[in-house]
């Protein structure tokens, strides 16, 4: 394994924008960190579900160009509706936070079918853990530690909407970063759909 290559390509992977960080944040900023927990251990959850079906068939996903197609076009359509939803959502002046928060199993379906927690699950088991001993001991702890990678991301975007809705007086700038937060997950889904 090359650590120094992993690092810095986990962290950097993890922690840019893509559909559970912006999603945590846009939780974060609508209903508050607390109201967003059970969303991020859902996307946590399924972090870990979707990496230990990774470290399994990676190989058979890598040499499948149409299995490959397919998710991107399941994953563009549910980040598209994520969008949808994040571009809609309505409050009221902070901090009310009554808004309904993600939820645990909003987080764990949007695993399944994000294409980027996929591929980079393929792309960590194709290639800097591919020398691992094919143990489900091995699975189950490079599985849980992504997982808790993606949690303390996941985390900290919720924070930082929290925050931002703390400290934001005017409902009317938090409708400007929930829209932006909603075309950032579009662009993502488009994104998705012709590359």
């Amino acid at each position: 394994m090359d650590a120094i290559a992993l690092i810095p390509f986990a962290l950097i992977t993890t922690f840019t924008p893509g559909p559970n960080n912006i999603l945590a944040a846009s939780v974060g900023l609508r209903s508050g960190y607390r109201k967003a927990l059970p969303l991020l251990l859902g996307i946590a959850m399924g972090f870990t579900v979707v990496f230990l079906g990774c470290s399994m068939i990676s190989t058979a996903l890598v040499t499948s160009p149409l299995i490959t197609k397919v998710l991107k076009v399941i994953g563009s359509l549910y980040i598209g509706y994520l969008a949808w939803h994040t571009w809609t959502a309505s409050f009221t002046a902070v901090p009310v936070y009554e808004t309904e928060a993600g939820g645990f199993f909003r987080g764990l379906l949007l695993q399944v079918v994000n294409i980027k927690v996929i591929m980079y699950g393929i792309t960590i088991y194709a290639t800097f853990l591919s020398a691992m001993p094919k143990t489900i001991w091995y699975a189950l702890i490079s599985a849980f530690s992504f997982a808790l990678l993606s949690f303390l991301s996941t985390t900290s975007w919720a924070l930082c909407g929290h925050l931002i809705a703390r400290y934001t007086p005017s409902a009317r700038v938090m409708k400007g970063i929930q829209a932006l937060l909603a075309v950032a997950l579009a662009l993502i889904a488009i994104d998705m759909l012709i590359s």
